[in-house]
């Protein structure tokens, strides 16, 4: 009994506490696992909080860089458009200034020529000479050798000699039937003879054939005592050379083309054929409106923009030619200035799409991968659980 009393005494109490010891430890290993199970659980939520966050944030970047990509893409295009109007308008400006100079210095040209026969004290004699006797040879020779050098210069079509009466007296081509002047040329020689001045007679339309010709008289008066002999017309064709100085394009175009035109009242008178009305010349007459062109021509100079004569939106550089009643429309459709503006707004669409389809794929990458990354978060929570519930 004394050895029995002696293992009860001695091994039960180290038995009790061992037992204790090893309760206190599994408890501590238990409450361990809880926390941290405890621990993974509270986090789950958070971590799908901050997932929403992570979205909305990728959302916000991706609403930035297409808002600033697209106001990107509308100044570019913008300034495309610009850059076109520029080039359109600098391009209209030359060719204005180019032709503005050629006919001023085509209508100095004349008036020099003009000149040679005003106050020309050996013209005015052989003149009085051949009109007092028709057959003086010598008088008559010289006088056509004059007009035939002038003549040499293919800028006009008919040179003749009227008398005081307004009569025919000698021309270069001679007529068949030589006789007195039409009226409208009678009206302006008296005109020149009374003014004492050369007068350079506007577009106007011949009586007999309805042709469009420019004439320049020159008054010729008497070396002696300044009586009044006659007048010398030069009649002179603007197809040979003014009306190609209009049509003629530097460039390359389907709709420009350059309008000479004079005020008539209210309206603009076109002075030469066009492009798409070859019977413009002296016909079409073009209302003074607000939104047409040439609405300002009269007012100043400049690139304009409104409807020219066929109610098409242009843009048009209308300016004055110096020493003259006319001005120059060079224009051209605004449709062909902006003929390229589909193609590259097209290529800004394609560009903004590409863009748009990449950043949608780059960003719905990211959040994929950390969203997988938050999943594999809660699945170790949702496991911890279960365990920690076993072990309880």
């Amino acid at each position: 009994m004394t050895l029995q009393n002696n293992f009860y005494f001695y091994y039960v109490p180290i038995f009790f506490i061992l037992a204790i010891f090893l309760g206190w430890h599994i408890w501590r290993q238990i409450d361990a696992a809880g926390k941290r199970s405890r621990q993974n659980i509270e986090r789950a939520p958070n971590l799908t909080i901050k997932s929403k966050t992570y979205l909305i944030f990728l959302a916000f970047i991706f609403t930035l860089l297409t808002l600033g990509l697209m106001t990107s893409s509308y100044s570019a295009y913008q300034n495309y458009k610009k850059q076109l109007l520029v080039q359109a308008e600098h391009q209209l400006s030359v060719i204005a200034s180019v032709k503005a100079d050629a006919l001023q210095n085509w209508r100095m040209e004349r008036l020099e020529d003009a000149n040679l026969f005003y106050d020309n004290r050996y013209f005015s004699e052989q003149t009085e000479a051949y009109f007092k006797n028709p057959k003086d040879d010598e008088a008559r020779s010289n006088l056509l050798l004059w007009l035939k050098k002038m003549e040499a210069g293919a800028e006009y079509e008919r040179l003749f000699l009227l008398d005081a009466n307004q009569v025919e007296r000698l021309a270069l081509p001679a007529r068949a039937k030589p006789g007195a002047a039409t009226l409208a040329v009678a009206e302006q020689a008296s005109a020149s003879l009374a003014a004492h001045e050369i007068i350079f007679w506007d577009f106007h339309k011949q009586p007999e054939t309805d042709a469009i010709r420019l004439s320049i008289l020159v008054p010729i008066f008497s070396a002696q005592n300044k009586q009044a002999l006659g007048t010398l017309v030069l009649e002179i064709d603007p197809n040979h050379h003014l009306y190609p100085i209009l049509q003629n394009n530097p460039t390359p175009s389907q709709s420009a083309e350059t309008l000479l035109v004079r005020r008539e009242g209210k309206e603009a008178l076109c002075l030469n054929p066009l492009r798409f009305q070859t019977d413009a010349a002296l016909t079409l007459r073009t209302a003074l409106t607000e939104n047409q062109i040439p609405e300002a021509l009269f007012d100043g100079q400049g690139i304009q923009e409104g409807l020219d004569y066929r109610k098409v939106q242009v843009f048009a550089d209308t300016r004055a030619v110096a020493g003259s009643p006319w001005f120059l429309v060079s224009k051209i459709d605004s449709a062909e200035v902006n003929a390229t503006l589909p193609a590259h707004l097209l290529k800004i669409i394609l560009f903004l799409v590409t863009f748009i389809l990449a950043a949608v794929t780059g960003h719905m990458l990211i959040w994929r991968q950390q969203q997988m990354q938050y999943d594999e978060i809660q699945l170790a929570a949702h496991q911890a659980e279960e365990k920690f519930g076993k072990i309880l």
